[in-house]
């Protein structure tokens, strides 16, 4: 809107985070006599990605001619996805079996960064920025609330 204020939007994927794991279980099989043990090992993997598109209000303070800091505000309409799955090896007959988890969210959460810009050229410039998403994720079926930070260098077009 003029060279303090400006709006921006896009679309920010915060990538995935894949956990692998493994254990034993002990296991006392209802149709026995007696209490023996039988140990189950099982493999867990899982993945957590969050997505989604951003709009920012933004507002810059220039230093000098070509160097300036930022700040900005706006909002985060996140999709954060958990796939969860636990393989028993070997599988025991009326033992464990393989369950698979799948849980989504989408919601709007707060946005906010700070950064700075070198703009070499009129209309032009190289932006390095941290931006920070809140309250991702959801509290009844995923565990909790996240956060997510993004650090990231860019080229930014200003009209």
């Amino acid at each position: 809107f003029n060279p303090y204020f400006s709006v921006e939007g896009g679309y920010v994927a915060l990538g995935s985070v894949h956990s692998n794991g493994s254990g034993t279980v002990d296991m006392v099989p209802a149709d026995r006599i007696l209490p023996l043990e039988e140990l189950a090992t099982f493999a867990d993997t899982a993945r957590l990605r969050v997505r989604g598109w951003e709009l920012a209000a933004t507002g810059t303070w220039p230093l000098n001619r070509h160097w300036s800091l930022f700040g900005r505000l706006g909002a985060f309409h996140s999709r954060t996805t958990l796939d969860i799955t636990s393989d028993p090896a070997p599988p025991l007959p009326g033992g464990l079996i393989t369950e698979s988890i799948h849980e989504s969210s989408t919601d709007w959460t707060p946005a906010y960064g700070v950064g700075a810009s070198y703009s070499p050229i009129p209309h032009w410039a190289f932006r390095l920025s941290w931006n920070r998403y809140a309250h991702l994720g959801d509290s009844s079926s995923m565990g909790g609330h996240f956060e997510a930070n993004l650090v990231s260098l860019g080229v930014v077009y200003a009209l």
